[in-house]
């Protein structure tokens, strides 16, 4: 038995690598690749619902079963309150860090790590992209996202508090890319009165 010590506690090295703030993470689920960068501006949310980040055709998976996210200390995988349960290499887990080779399994699906250390790109001091201009990690995270979603024609729900700049962000994917061929048409759906809004809005 080792002698008791009054001085502070000696930090443990992790075992994944020490370059983990600029690694990358390696999701395999099934034949689907999903890679991790460290600059996504949210946890990845993977479950059975049509809003998760990844959705997965399992029905034992709940709708938003678990999240994934790349952080300086690896891998976070917390369990959102799921019906069956998220495994970190058998162990049924509510948050936990997955090593380099880990298995994590929800319902029948597998999902097998890897974590591949290497010096990402690192963010600019200042990012901008249409209207939005911001210093904060947060918006300079956001931006390669929003540029990625601006050259892609599919439909775009942003939510937010008021005042943190939904609007602008929606001009922004306006104005940088295929959308910005059409009108930009702002409609205040408060000024619209209940029973008509689904035919204001749908036709």
């Amino acid at each position: 038995m080792s002698e008791p010590h009054e001085g502070a506690t000696r930090v443990l090295a992790p075992v994944v690598p020490s370059e983990m703030p600029s690694a990358r993470a390696v999701l395999r689920v099934g034949t689907a690749i999903v890679a991790l960068d460290g600059t996504e501006p949210a946890p990845v949310i993977l479950g059975s619902g049509p809003a998760c980040t990844v959705r997965l055709a399992d029905t034992s998976v709940s709708r938003r079963h678990c999240s994934v996210e790349l952080v300086a200390d690896g891998l976070r995988v917390r369990d959102l309150e799921s019906t069956n349960g998220t495994f970190l290499n058998g162990v049924r887990i509510e948050s936990a860090y997955a090593p380099h080779g880990a298995s994590l399994r929800f319902g029948q699906t597998e999902v097998f790590v890897t974590l591949v250390s290497g010096q990402a790109e690192a963010l600019p001091a200042v990012s901008a992209f249409g209207g939005l201009l911001g210093r904060s990690t947060e918006l300079r995270r956001l931006h390669p996202l929003l540029r990625r979603i601006a050259a892609a024609s599919l439909p775009v729900l942003i939510e937010g508090e008021t005042g943190t700049g939904k609007e602008i962000a929606a001009e922004a994917l306006h104005s940088e890319g295929p959308r910005r061929e059409g009108p930009f048409v702002v409609l205040d759906c408060t000024t619209i009165p209940a029973q008509l809004a689904e035919s204001e809005l749908f036709g």
